[in-house]
């Protein structure tokens, strides 16, 4: 499925901002979520910013693709980013934190190693 989906993504990448773009996103974060596929994580960010109604899509496929650590760090890079004034991203992405399921190695990791393990010690 993920081979299938880059491809796809290929070539709908190429009419970016055409027509219904968000729907197209929506539908490709769900896909690439549930086939735990990361070739879209680098762009998540710009796509929160520009889309912020699909905030609870983009953070739940962050949250299924990565580590509890990287999900943390996404957070951090939103709630600190100067062009997103939505309280209601900001909430979608808080949500993503308490839905995290972070692997015992990362909450038993050497605090000073892993972002994760200090917030479950604190």
């Amino acid at each position: 499925m993920t081979s299938s989906l880059r491809r796809l993504w290929k070539d709908v990448e190429k009419h970016e901002g055409v027509g219904e773009w968000d729907k197209i996103l929506k539908r490709v974060y769900r896909l690439a979520g549930l086939g735990g596929s990361r070739f879209i994580r680098r762009r998540a960010i710009r796509d929160l910013l520009a889309y912020p109604e699909l905030a609870s899509r983009i953070a739940d496929y962050m949250r299924c693709t990565g580590t509890a650590d990287e999900y943390y760090i996404f957070a951090q890079s939103i709630w600190g980013h100067p062009e997103q004034p939505y309280p209601d991203v900001n909430f979608k992405v808080m949500e993503g934190l308490l839905r995290l399921e972070p692997s015992s190695s990362e909450v038993f990791k050497d605090p000073s190693h892993s972002i994760m393990a200090s917030i479950w010690e604190a």
